[in-house]
């Protein structure tokens, strides 16, 4: 067949056409542009982690102020601030980013449950996953000019404000095989021992019930009381390593276990407590840790595993801080903890076992030759004080000048729950300023 040239001139031509007209053949063309990635945005709050934003991440930088609240939408909550920055930090504006990120609307009313990550159920805070349905309503034009189209996507992950900077770990005992799981706070430049580096404290945190399972996360998302030591205000003031360690489920005991009967108590540390304290043997082998500064704190639960501890190991910790419960002991057991700093708090309006529990505690401390200064009935705290009204309240009790403290919030004032006492006492900062200026004589030294 006698082939056509008119035919191929036409073919040629109407190529060099779309070429100019910037119609690329379908081999040519390039893919849609789409995000990197998406994720949510979640802080440990008072009453426990909640979503408060997305971080989005873009194939290329995104000018602020060319995205807006419009422009996204995430089912179920408030859009209500949109910024840029190349860091993925939240909090952390910038005038160009190759992230966007968008803060949320979340309620602060007591015992609202939107947008939290754990959902209490059998005595237990379960860790909840987190979806998102998120919509990017419009356009975006990144700044070399290429678009992302509006479309609608779902989170990948969560970034654990703070808590992703605990690392997680799991001490494995040599000679019985039990272990403990904790997560621990290292503070900048003290990945690896120097010589050159200054010896800091540790601050050894014991959850409650509540917290107690096997992911070892839930000890520092169900409230922000081990945190409050490892922020960048607390640490820039009081700079620390922060041992949050979780228990399991077991029912059989707590952090102490009572081997005595439920007429005659005798509440003793458990194998658990005992591994965290070779746990931390180890761990001042391995870092700058001051021997002297080791504090001991726990709230609920925690604060009888805070009593058992000191009680196991009287010349260990230099202070211990006890939140909302504490067990039944006996004279000789607390005879060696009457010249230790001890500070109990908890609600006017607690139940009657825990009342009676921590004022029979000081009583005892008080009657082996403790010098004791309490704050109850009329001189009470005010559990909604924060901040200079709350550090003037701890001030005033302070400068007593007594080793223990006893110290009620009034009735009616620690909400959702009169349990809660933890969320005024560690947010206190001259709490905090007292338990750090406690300091051993003779510092602890682990056995070799």
């Amino acid at each position: 067949m006698k082939k056509c040239p008119g035919k191929f001139f036409l073919s040629l031509a109407l190529s060099i056409a779309m070429l100019m007209t910037g119609i690329l053949w379908p081999t040519l063309a390039e893919e849609p542009l789409a995000i990197v990635e998406a994720k949510a945005i979640a802080e440990t709050l008072p009453e426990g982690q909640t979503v408060t934003g997305v971080r989005i991440e873009y194939p290329g930088q995104v000018v602020a102020g060319t995205v807006s609240i419009s422009t996204y939408a995430v089912s179920g909550y408030s859009v209500i601030g949109v910024y840029t920055n190349d860091s993925g930090t939240p909090d952390d504006a910038q005038a160009r980013g190759k992230y966007v990120l968008l803060k949320l609307a979340y309620s602060t009313i007591p015992g609202y449950s939107m947008g939290k990550t754990l959902q209490y159920t059998g005595g237990i805070n379960h860790l909840r996953e987190v979806h998102l349905d998120i919509r990017q309503n419009a356009n975006v034009t990144l700044a070399d000019e290429r678009v992302v189209n509006a479309s609608g996507f779902t989170n990948t992950g969560t970034i654990n404000v703070l808590v992703d900077d605990f690392l997680p770990i799991t001490f494995t005992n040599p000679e019985d095989g039990t272990t403990v799981s904790y997560r621990l706070f290292i503070p900048e430049g003290y990945d690896i021992r120097a010589e050159s580096q200054e010896p800091l404290p540790l601050v050894l945190f014991l959850h409650g019930a509540g917290e107690s399972g096997t992911n070892n996360i839930s000890q520092i998302l169900g409230n922000p009381s081990a945190l409050e030591f490892a922020n960048a205000r607390a640490q820039a003031k009081h700079p620390c390593f922060v041992l949050a360690a979780q228990k399991t489920n077991e029912a059989s005991h707590g952090w102490a276990m009572n081997s005595g009967t439920k007429e005659q108590p005798f509440f003793e540390a458990s194998y658990i407590l005992k591994n965290l304290k070779l746990a931390i043997d180890g761990l001042m082998e391995d870092y700058a840790i001051d021997g002297s500064r080791l504090y001991c704190t726990g709230l609920s639960m925690g604060g009888r595993g805070t009593f058992a501890m000191n009680i196991a190991y009287p010349d260990m910790f230099a202070a211990m801080l006890v939140v909302a419960s504490c067990d039944i002991y006996t004279d000789e057991q607390l005879q060696p903890l009457t010249e230790k700093a001890i500070w109990l708090l908890l609600a006017a309006d607690e139940t009657e076992e825990r009342i009676t529990n921590m004022g029979g505690v000081i009583d005892q401390l008080e009657k082996l030759g403790a010098k004791v200064i309490r704050r109850v009935d009329d001189q009470a705290w005010n559990g909604f004080a924060r901040g200079y009204q709350a550090d003037l309240l701890a001030r005033e009790q302070i400068a007593e000048g007594a080793n223990v403290l006893l110290t009620h919030y009034l009735k009616g004032t620690v909400v959702p729950s009169s349990h809660w006492s933890w969320m005024a006492t560690y947010n206190n900062d001259a709490i905090r300023d007292w338990l750090f200026d406690q300091q051993l004589d003779t510092p602890y030294t682990p056995a070799r």
